[in-house]
């Protein structure tokens, strides 16, 4: 079990200043170890495999905390301190857009790797008081512990924040795995191979046959198992969509303060590229999430615009006054949709029952959403997606967003010119798109969204059937600024939802990364289908095969890492307070 006990009756003497000192320094080393694997794993570097080793670290803290004298979580804290500067230096896209929220959001990313070293710890100590413990297999509680850990992180605290789940870079090496126990069950596998490996490396009876043999069979059930069920191969059917994707290259800062003129270039530039789309033999053209430069796509909203004439005044280049219509925006979109014959999914604010009001004059509404809506047939069709999980301190503040009052007083945690008035959506409409050969369902998740497996998952499967053949996503990935790493790190989630659910995801992103992800997780590259490059303005046009099978993941979801993660956290408590109930045999430790 990687500890060692006393024997009954006997204590062992507090460690010395200069032994806690060298103790915790091992300990705060091993947190350095567990944040350099993980950003060496992670772009720009890329060595993937290493993610496989990412838990080995922790364990090894665990394991050498509980055979210390003193308090477990004074080390466990140490440890997770140790992993703060990987996660400041992988989050520095973050200290421009939201500096009050940067320095707090790595001691909570640090917390969860502290908590399960803490867990882990603790139960070890429980063995030693209560040696029956020892037949629940350790390396069977680290994988649930540490598949919980990327559970509350990744989607059940604060919204959820899922970059940077340790399993994220090995979707290079094991997309066919997603496909069944998905980015948390990799996860979790990942953290019983941390422990038997750290178990084999300060044990050396573990190393025995009879000793190995046990461990060994759970990894075959956490991984070889389901690597045993992992569909064939989906055969190239005749069913494709041909899709357009625009990638804008709009800084965030220029958007946050978009004048009218920067509106009005930006738009001639983009109607353009949506024509040279249309020439290329887009099927269906997408732009980036909000990269309408009106105020609101909703059909309500453009006809109170046009109805009391609303416009931004500006001044030209002479210097004379002038003033843009603020319906321009919508009726030049209709215009060219009618004269490419192309149906236009493009992302913009949408707005539940527009009206004006008197005593501002401004355009009021009951709700406003961040939306993706399709223009087919010279009109903005009414059904909409609207985003359903927003951004955690981007879009919106955790807790603090059911009241207003207490929300504005925080909103200097979030992001820097976000509007903080958007609500959560529940239109999770699937458009149609119709093609020369077919017509394909396509949902379209905006950006953060991606990173949710289980919501993505809903938006795909319904009632246990599959309801969509592609994925397209929206995004607008300037808050990356010039960190690339982050673009590619939201890159890699795509992947994961692709391969969990079987589906195509094709991605339109401001400032990039453009590009076709296939069912089985694989960006597609091949000649003139190239992803398009960070930070330039592009577009590309990509033939997409239609998703053609199922997944288990589909079906299951990640109920059963929840089911491994929950009875594992249930063992683990229980296991902790019953070595309390009666006089440990071993040296009391915690």
């Amino acid at each position: 079990m990687g500890i060692e006990t006393s024997q009954a009756g006997q204590s062992t003497p507090a460690l010395t200043t200069r032994a806690r000192f060298g103790h915790w320094l091992y300990c705060i080393t091993l947190g350095l170890a567990f944040g350099a694997i993980l950003t060496f794993a992670s772009p720009p570097v890329n060595l993937w495999p290493l993610a496989a080793l990412n838990i080995l670290p922790m364990a090894l803290a665990a394991m050498a905390i509980a055979r210390r004298p003193g308090r477990v979580y004074t080390g466990a804290v140490v440890t997770a301190l140790g992993t703060l500067p990987a996660w400041y230096w992988l989050h520095l896209f973050l200290f421009p857009v939201t500096g009050p929220g940067y320095v707090p959001l790595g001691f909570v990313l640090a917390s969860y790797s502290g908590f399960f070293v803490w867990l882990m710890a603790r139960w070890l100590r429980a063995v030693a008081a209560r040696p029956g413990l020892a037949r629940v297999p350790a390396i069977l509680l680290a994988a649930g512990l540490w598949g919980l850990m990327e559970l509350l992180r990744g989607d059940w605290v604060l919204g959820g924040y899922a970059l940077y789940n340790v399993a994220i870079p090995l979707i290079h090496g094991v997309a066919p795995l997603a496909s069944i126990i998905g980015a948390i069950g990799v996860a979790a596998a990942v953290g019983g191979l941390g422990w038997m490996l750290a178990d084999l490396l300060t044990r050396p009876e573990s190393r025995r046959p009879r000793a190995l043999a046990p461990k060994l069979a759970i990894l075959v059930l956490l991984v070889g198992l389901p690597a045993a069920l992992v569909p064939a191969p989906a055969t190239t059917g005749t069913r494709t969509l041909r899709v357009g994707m625009l990638q804008t290259n709009l800084p965030q800062s220029n958007k946050i303060g978009w004048s009218a003129p920067d509106r009005l270039a930006a738009f001639d530039r983009w109607t353009s590229m949506t024509r040279q789309a249309a020439a290329a033999g887009a099927e269906v053209i997408v732009w980036p999430e909000t990269m309408f430069p009106g105020q609101s796509l909703s059909p309500g909203w453009t006809a109170v615009e046009k109805q009391y004439g609303y416009y931004l005044p500006y001044k030209d280049e002479a210097g004379r006054e002038q003033r843009l219509d603020l319906p321009r925006f919508a009726e030049a979109l209709i215009a060219l949709n009618v004269e490419l014959g192309r149906p236009l999914l493009v992302g913009a604010i949408a707005a539940d029952n527009p009206r004006r009001d008197t005593t501002t004059g401004r355009i009021a509404s009951d709700a406003r959403y961040n939306s993706m809506f399709l223009i087919r047939g010279g009109t903005v069709e009414a059904d909409r997606y609207d985003k359903g999980r927003l951004v955690p301190f981007g879009e919106y503040v955790p807790i603090a967003w059911r009241s207003p009052a207490i929300q504005n007083a925080v909103v200097g945690l979030g992001a820097k010119g976000m509007s903080f008035d958007l609500g959560f959506g529940t239109r999770d409409h699937v458009f149609e798109l119709i093609s020369e050969n077919t017509t394909a369902r396509a949902i379209t998740p905006i950006c953060f969204e991606m990173t949710y497996p289980m919501h993505c998952r809903d938006l795909v499967y319904r009632g246990g059937k599959r309801a969509v053949d592609v994925i397209i996503t929206a995004s607008n990935d300037g808050w990356f600024g010039d960190w690339d790493s982050g673009r590619s790190a939201h890159l890699l989630a795509a992947q994961w939802r692709a391969a969990e659910l079987g589906t195509p995801v094709v991605r339109s992103v401001n400032t990039g990364i453009s590009c076709v992800i296939d069912a089985a997780g694989k960006v597609v590259s091949s000649p003139g289908n190239e992803p398009l490059g960070t930070r330039i303005e592009g577009v590309l046009v990509a033939t997409v095969p239609l998703a053609t099978r199922t997944t288990v993941y589909s079906y299951l979801g990640d109920w059963p890492a929840i089911s491994l993660a929950l009875t594992s956290l249930g063992i683990t408590v229980i296991g902790i307070f019953a070595s309390r109930s009666r006089p440990a045999k071993a040296d009391p430790r915690g």
